[in-house]
């Protein structure tokens, strides 16, 4: 089997997060640019249901 790179591939790191203190809706993520700065890249979703956030751990 041939692998290949993807070319839009990219490392990035979570930043953040959009919820509450107690659920996570979604990750905020962040890449360096060029200058060697931390800047928002997107945000992804954490993929949980709102039930599944509220369960405790």
């Amino acid at each position: 089997m041939d692998q290949t790179r993807n070319p839009y591939s990219q490392f990035v790191l979570v930043i953040g997060f959009v919820g509450s203190s107690r659920s996570v809706a979604a990750l905020i993520l962040g890449a360096y640019d060029a200058e060697g700065r931390l800047v928002q890249v997107g945000s992804v979703s954490s993929g949980l249901t709102v039930p599944m956030r509220r369960q405790p751990r």
